[in-house]
């Protein structure tokens, strides 16, 4: 069983083209577009790989299903039932999956008040960066006004005169 696991994820790694199907979500995947794929020697849909490598080994299907689950609590902000797939304990589970669930229950409260609260430090710390660029490239400005200035034209502000 291991070494069917083993065979599973060399395959997926070394195909670009179908690793790409197991990161998105199941609701964007196809069941009527069908493409070549010279894996199956034909055409088959993204649901139909998925469905196929489902079918071939317990702790892929265990581990998918669980990814997926998780990714939909996630995309609604379902905060009990993320609480609830993080805690569960499957016996035909990945390694890798167990030491991931095992950190996102350490970090449970505060993924928890990401879901409640709507705000975020993300476009603090996009500032930051893109003064410290700014700064980084910068080196000869004669004074810390026209540094100011340069800051202020980065985001789209009008220029402020230098205090005379």
């Amino acid at each position: 069983m291991i070494l069917q696991t083993q065979k599973i994820k060399r395959f997926i790694v070394n195909s670009k083209r179908i690793g790409n199907y197991f990161s998105k979500n199941k609701t964007d995947l196809s069941d009527f577009d069908y493409r070549y794929h010279r894996l199956f020697n034909g055409q088959k849909s993204s649901t139909g790989i998925i469905d196929y490598f489902m079918t071939l080994d317990v702790e892929f299907k265990e581990t998918y299903e669980l990814a997926q689950q998780l990714l939909i609590a996630v995309q609604h902000k379902n905060s009990p039932a993320y609480q609830s797939l993080i805690q569960t304990k499957k016996p035909f589970m990945s390694l890798q999956l167990k030491r991931s669930l095992k950190t996102l229950n350490k970090h449970l409260p505060s993924i928890g008040n990401s879901f409640k609260y709507e705000d975020s430090n993300g476009h603090l710390e996009g500032i930051n960066n893109k003064i410290k660029v700014i700064k980084r490239i910068s080196f000869g400005y004669r004074n810390f006004s026209n540094f100011r200035n340069r800051i202020l034209l980065g985001f789209n502000h009008k220029r402020i005169a230098p205090n005379s």
